[in-house]
C-alpha cells in the first residue's frame, strides 16, 4: 500500500515538472521577456523607494545646515550692530563747547525722529566747575502732512527708562532762553532751550526728552550728542 502511494507521489512530481517544461516550451519569447520585465520593475521600485528614503535623509540634513547658517548669520548681525544707547567717556573739562546734535526716534535711537528737522544740528554744551552739564539747543518750525508747528515745551527724562510712570513723573522741564516769531501764529515760539544733562545720562551718548508740540502732539525723542566731536569755544 505504502509502496503504491510513493509511486503515485513520484508520478505527480514528474507530471508537474513536465507541465512546467511544456508551458515554457509553448510560451512566446515576448511573454517570457514581459515576465522578466515585471520582475525587474519590482526590483526597480524597491530601488526607487530606497533612493527616496536616502533623498529624504539628505533633505533633513540640508535643512539642519540651513538652520545653523541662519542662526550664525543672526549672531553675526548682532555682533555687527552695536547697542544704540552707547556709553561714552566725555572727559570734557569745565568750559563751553559746540557739539553736533541730532534728534532720534525714542523707540529706536538708531533712526532719526520724524520731527528731526525741527532741531538745529549744533548745540552748545556748558560744563561747570561743579560737574553740572547743560545743553542749549536751537529749534525751528516743523512742517508735517501739510501742517506747521513748533515745540513749545521740553521735559527731560532723568534716566534711560522712559516707559514707567515714575519716569514720566520725574520729568524735569527745560528752560526756554529765547523766543522767535512764526508765520502761522501771533504767539512767539521757543527758539533756544537749555536742558540739564541728568547724572545718570552723563556717560551716555545723549538724553531722552518729551516734547509738547502746538500741533497737538506730545512725542518722545532722543537727542543724540556727539561728544567726540565737541569743539571748545570762547563766548
Amino acid at each position: 500500500m505504502k509502496k503504491n502511494q510513493f509511486v503515485l507521489k513520484k508520478m505527480k512530481q514528474v507530471a508537474t515538472c513536465a507541465l512546467a517544461v511544456a508551458i515554457v516550451a509553448t510560451s512566446t519569447s515576448s511573454e517570457i521577456a514581459y515576465a522578466s520585465q515585471v520582475n525587474d520593475t519590482v526590483d526597480s521600485k524597491d530601488l526607487v523607494v530606497e533612493e527616496e528614503e536616502d533623498t529624504t535623509k539628505n533633505i533633513e540634513v540640508i535643512t539642519e545646515e540651513e538652520n545653523a547658517l541662519i542662526e550664525n548669520e543672526a549672531s553675526a548681525l548682532e555682533e555687527v550692530v552695536p547697542n544704540s544707547l552707547e556709553s561714552v567717556q566725555t572727559q570734557l573739562e569745565a568750559g563751553t563747547y559746540l557739539v553736533p546734535v541730532a534728534m532720534m526716534n525714542a523707540s529706536n535711537i538708531s533712526n532719526p525722529s520724524m520731527a528731526s528737522s525741527t532741531l538745529e544740528s549744533i548745540g552748545l554744551i556748558i560744563v561747570s566747575e561743579d560737574g553740572t552739564v547743560t545743553l542749549q539747543t536751537k529749534w525751528k518750525s516743523l512742517s508735517m502732512a501739510g501742517l506747521v508747528g513748533s515745540v513749545t515745551k521740553i521735559g527731560v527724562f532723568q534716566t534711560e527708562d522712559i516707559s514707567s510712570q515714575d519716569a514720566i513723573d520725574g520729568l524735569v522741564e527745560a528752560t526756554v532762553d529765547t523766543y522767535r516769531k512764526v508765520s502761522y501764529s501771533e504767539e512767539l515760539k521757543p527758539e533756544k532751550i537749555t536742558l540739564t544733562i541728568p547724572n545718570d545720562m552723563k556717560t551716555k551718548n545723549g538724553v531722552y526728552i518729551k516734547m509738547e508740540v502746538d500741533m497737538g502732539m506730545n512725542p518722545e525723542a532722543f537727542i543724540k550728542i556727539d561728544y567726540a566731536n565737541a569743539n571748545a569755544v570762547t563766548l
